[in-house]
């Protein structure tokens, strides 16, 4: 989501992500929604059309990452009270302020390690498996 003042709604309505252009939709005078596209990692400006042709001034930075993609977790089971410390191997784990493992729909923060290594410590559930996900951005 991308905030300003007066936007309209418009079918021109479009994100740009350095030189990268896509359709925006429209949320309120306030806010746009963009889905980024495809981008080698970088550092780019984003700006908004209402128009197709001119776009805002150079706004807010957008930082494009590669792929996270875990690999492997240990252990592979834990008591259901939870406080189990998980490593989580997998690619791309950037070191942010919102790094997370995710298990289920519970969220708990990480710890950074490398970037093929995070760890967090299990919350506590109902036994059973369950999808461990990681997130660098919330």
């Amino acid at each position: 989501t991308v905030h300003g003042a007066h936007f309209l709604n418009s079918s021109e309505l479009m994100c740009r992500f350095g030189d990268h252009v896509v359709d925006a939709t429209f949320v309120s005078s306030k806010a746009v929604s963009c889905i980024t596209p495809p981008h080698p990692e970088a550092t780019v400006h984003v700006a908004v059309t209402t128009n197709g042709l001119d776009f805002s001034a150079p706004g807010p930075l957008f930082r494009f990452r590669s792929a996270l993609a875990v690999t492997a977790v240990l252990p592979l089971s834990g008591p259901d009270r939870g406080g189990t410390k998980l490593s989580v191997m997998g690619t791309n784990m950037a070191n942010t302020l919102e790094l997370s493992c995710r298990f289920g729909r519970e969220v708990v923060r990480a710890a950074w390690v490398s970037e093929t290594l995070v760890e967090c410590e299990t919350p506590a559930r109902a036994p059973g498996p369950v999808a461990v996900e990681v997130t660098t951005n919330g």
